[in-house]
This record gives structure tokens, sequence and C-alpha cells, in this order.
């Protein structure tokens, strides 16, 4: 008997990189009580999987209208318990791409193409403290987005979440399957 069944679970959808249905499994999601940030205390999240369960990192899981982003999973031999931490995707961004316009073999300026709308993310607003202590952050961060790494995102592309723009500056590959960017006011025109 694996450490899952004694507590009660919910049935999950499992959504893979691809955005397809992959699984319906029970898992039981508990808040990570080590947090030391109210980010991490609102939005991270720890899951108890079962013995044969198919998630994995950069999947998304739902139950409701409720989305969850895996961001690590671990087999443990404790009573055959699978983990996975999960933050909670808190809003949805949609991707814009400037592309220069041309008339004939004039270019005559450049227009924004939408990519891709209504994508689930993690968003996390920058501090000085966390710029004090992360190295990797850029001085002109002024937010966070966390999202699979299946989605078509390139640096200089536009990201709008709540209304509000932002322009890809750095993207890292640090979590399996999961794309970390780091995202500045975006003031183009456009």
């Amino acid at each position: 008997m694996s450490l899952q069944g004694f507590f009660l679970t919910k049935d999950y959808d499992v959504y893979g990189l691809d955005g397809s249905l992959k699984a319906t499994e029970r898992i039981h999601i508990t808040r990570q009580s080590n947090s030391n940030t109210d980010f991490a205390h609102s939005y991270k999240f720890r899951g108890l999987l079962a013995d044969d369960t198919q998630i994995e990192t950069g999947d998304l899981v739902q139950y409701g209208d409720d989305k969850l982003l895996v961001t690590a999973f671990r087999h443990t031999d404790f009573m055959n318990t699978n983990t996975a931490n999960m933050w909670l995707c808190d809003t949805v961004c949609s991707v814009y791409r400037l592309k220069s316009k041309f008339v004939g073999n004039q270019k005559a300026g450049t227009e924004l193409v939408p990519i891709l709308e209504d994508v689930p993310c993690v968003q996390q607003d920058t501090n000085g403290k966390m710029k004090y202590y992360d190295a990797g952050l850029l001085e002109s961060t002024t937010k966070l987005v966390y999202v699979q790494h299946t989605v078509d995102i390139e640096l200089t592309d536009r990201l709008v979440i709540d209304g509000h723009n932002y322009q890809v500056d750095s993207i890292s590959t640090s979590i399996k399957n999961v794309l970390a960017l780091q995202c500045s006011d975006d003031k183009r025109a456009l």
C-alpha cells in the first residue's frame, strides 16, 4: 500500500507538453510548508502521486479552473510514494512577435503578430531582495514568468499579462521542460 492511500484525494486531469489530455489521476495536493516568501506560500504545492503515475516535469495538472505547473518530480522508495512540486498558474499570457512588414520588396515598418493566446503561466514580480541575491537576474527584470517549454517564445517577444505589456529579455531552461522568462516593461510603440 502506498502512502497516498491514507489521504483524501481528488481526480486531476494531467495535460502533457503537447497540450493533450494525458491521464486523469488521483492526487493529494498540499501547500509546501517550508515557504519563506509570499510567492512560495501562495503558489508552491506538493502532490503525493500514485505508484503508476504518468506525471512528468513540465506537465499541467488541472482540477476545475485551477492549473498547476509541475516543476519537479521525484520517486521515493519510502512506501512507494511519488511526489511532485507544482506551482499554481495564476493567470494566462498572450505571446506576440514583432515582424517586419513589407510592401513589395521594400520594408514598410513592423507589425505585431499574435503567436499564442491564453497560455497558462506562473508569474512573479521581482523586488530588490531578489535582485541582490540572484546574480542571474537582469537589472531590467520586473517579472519572472514560467511556462511549458513547448510554448513558442523568442527573445524580444511581447507577453501580455492582465492587459500589461512585457518584453522577454531572457529565456532559461534551468527547470526541465519549463521555460523561465525574465521580462521587463515593454515600452515599444506597437
